[in-house]
């Protein structure tokens, strides 16, 4: 929860000497000692894993927002990143109130955190619109959004959504249905391979093939395994040539996304894996690696608010509602998981996937195919 800091004004109203004495201090203050082994913009960047660049940005916008909290007139509430800096300050104690404070502010800085109150976070939400609102009043310009995010609008001041009229949905795509001879080709292939090895073996036991000595017999048994083999090959042939759809068939409905092809080449890991990179490459979200030298080793998955995706919008309106907008990634995977079973099913509604069951009958035919010969391998082992 972000904290607040309060009103600092002096006793005496300030007056404009009072403000452009504060900005001339800021401007030529810097946390950074000189004599620090580790200055504290480098500890700062180190603690929340933020490149150099970004730092110092922050460290300019933390000593803007002290300005305001001594000058707006009303409590101020710090972005995350500008808090993360002060609770950094803080912990420098003698320089942050000696120093800063001070000689530089003119006045005390103190963090007021929450209390868990239950309208808490309407309070802090409306602390942080003044603060950006003092923000373009008192220093003319935009704050920067990465270290100043914006606030979610509430729902009654978002512009109206475009109507856009009704259509009729496409009707769904179904499979051309399977002629009369293919559906029955695994019952044909089935009933020919068990005849054949019947007929092999009684024609076997006629001929005393039996009987026949171990040369003899094997170059038989090898003969029987390779009809055996190859009658699968043509169940499983014929199996497949009866479920031929999507692009396999040639008669593609519709172009797969990727996480679709993801899906159907892999796993529903996989595909919350490839639409997690559509969405960061979308733009609609943010990866944040685990800072370093915390406790909190998770990476965090931020939702773009400014940037709603087209796909996948369940788990991107599920972050969009968490605490900051961000979920560390298991979480949201687990998101992107959920939508697996209701892609399967349309995917297998057109035909791209197949049904539960769709080649049982095919491999229980080579099932038989395969005891049936083995079979005939152990009436051999027991005549000798």
């Amino acid at each position: 929860m972000t904290p607040s800091a309060p009103s600092t004004l002096p006793d005496s109203a300030p007056t404009e000497a009072d403000r452009e004495a504060c900005l001339r201090q800021l401007s030529e203050y810097s946390p950074d000692a000189p004599d620090a082994p580790v200055p504290f913009s480098q500890r700062l960047a180190e603690t929340e894993g933020w490149s150099r660049l970004y730092t110092l940005t922050v460290i300019e916008e933390y000593k803007r927002f002290a300005y305001l909290a001594v000058f707006a007139g009303h409590p101020v509430t710090p972005s995350e990143s500008i808090d993360a800096a002060w609770h950094l300050h803080l912990q420098y104690s003698k320089e942050y109130w000696t120093v800063f404070c001070g000689e530089v502010l003119r006045a005390p800085l103190h963090h007021a955190p929450g209390i868990g109150a239950p309208d808490e976070d309407d309070a802090y939400a409306q602390h942080y619109a003044q603060t950006l609102e003092s923000y373009r009043r008192t220093f003319g310009e935009e704050p920067p959004a990465d270290v100043w995010p914006r606030p979610e609008q509430p729902e009654a001041a978002k512009a109206p959504e475009t109507v856009v009229p009704t259509q009729h949905a496409p009707e769904p795509v179904m499979p051309p249905p399977a002629s009369t001879a293919r559906s029955f080709m695994p019952s044909v292939w089935l009933v020919i391979g068990v005849s054949l090895i019947a007929i092999t073996t009684n024609v076997a036991s006629d001929v005393h093939m039996l009987s026949y000595s171990g040369p003899r017999f094997l170059a038989f048994y090898l003969g029987v395994c390779v009809m055996a083999c190859l009658l699968i090959r043509g169940l499983h042939r014929a199996g497949y040539g009866r479920n031929l759809w999507g692009a396999a068939g040639g008669s593609v409905p519709r172009q797969l996304t990727p996480a679709e092809a993801a899906l159907i080449a892999g796993d529903a890991t996989r595909m919350a894996q490839v639409a997690a990179l559509t969405l960061l490459d979308a733009g609609a979200i943010r990866i944040v690696p685990p800072a370093k030298k915390k406790r909190d080793r998770n990476t965090y998955v931020v939702a773009n608010q400014d940037r709603p995706p087209e796909r996948h919008t369940n788990a991107w309106t599920w972050l969009a509602r968490q605490t900051q907008q961000r979920s560390p990634w298991p979480n949201f995977r687990d998101r992107l998981v959920d939508d697996a079973p209701e892609m399967t099913d349309r995917l297998r509604s057109e035909g791209w996937m197949w049904t539960r069951g769709a080649m049982r009958g095919t491999t229980l035919a080579a099932w038989a195919i395969v005891l049936a010969t083995l079979w005939l391998g152990v009436m051999k082992a027991f005549v000798g």
